[in-house]
């Protein structure tokens, strides 16, 4: 199975060598529509089985649909005017369609790589949907998560992001792996290096963005949710 999609994405590839592939959406196919992210238009677009029905809806060109094609709309897909490419996974594989779809846009080394997701569904699915911007094999790479009106994104040791957000807009830190240390700015609860955010702490829940916000992770590594207020 991992040689069949290994030949498989090695063929899609060599189709989109040529192409701008600087700024990936990702269009999940979870139940609810996703909203347009205020960010720039993407130059490639991959649709997760169901998120093919969903970037229609958006009116995105779908270069490249992947999943196990079991809730997508195959009538529109067949009669699609854009006639995106289709990689068929098995319905028992080792990761998620959304997961797949990651590992793919990752091999193209693009600037940013956009996930949009309208959220709701399982519960499970939402959570790992969620946690994959953390996953070691990705979390050196430029990945903004947009589900329903919340934006996720990554901070690794080291790193300092400055979160550009409208005041008012609520802020959650999520620590990932080992106890987090990190400083925040222009919070209305700061956190400080000397205190670390365990795992599975609420301590990093719902702040407040009151200024120039930004975080500088010194050790661990953190998911940052920003949510409209």
């Amino acid at each position: 199975m991992r040689v069949m999609w290994c030949l498989l994405t090695y063929l899609h590839l060599n189709s989109f060598r040529t192409s701008d592939c600087s700024c990936i959406w990702i269009v999940d196919g979870g139940p609810s529509l996703p909203v347009i992210p205020d960010c720039p238009m993407p130059s490639l677009v991959l649709a997760v089985d169901r998120g093919f029905d969903h970037a229609k809806a958006l009116n995105l060109s779908v270069d490249l649909v992947i999943g196990d094609l079991d809730s997508i709309d195959e009538v529109a897909l067949r009669q699609s005017s854009t006639k995106p490419l289709i990689e068929s996974l098995p319905t028992d594989k080792d990761a998620s369609d959304l997961e797949h779809a990651l590992r793919f846009a990752s091999i193209l080394q693009p600037k940013r790589i956009e996930i949009l997701s309208g959220g709701n569904g399982r519960l499970d699915h939402l959570i790992i949907s969620s946690l994959l911007i953390a996953n070691s094999d990705y979390l050196d790479l430029p990945i903004t998560a947009h589900i329903a009106a919340s934006k996720l994104f990554t901070v690794s040791p080291g790193e300092m992001r400055t979160i550009n957000e409208p005041l008012g807009n609520l802020v959650s830190i999520i620590t990932i792996g080992v106890d987090l240390r990190c400083a925040t700015k222009g919070l209305r609860w700061n956190l400080t290096d000397d205190t670390p955010v365990r795992p599975g702490s609420s301590r990093g829940l719902s702040n407040e963005i009151i200024g120039d916000a930004s975080i500088q992770v010194s050790r661990g590594s953190a998911i940052v949710i920003v949510t409209a207020a």
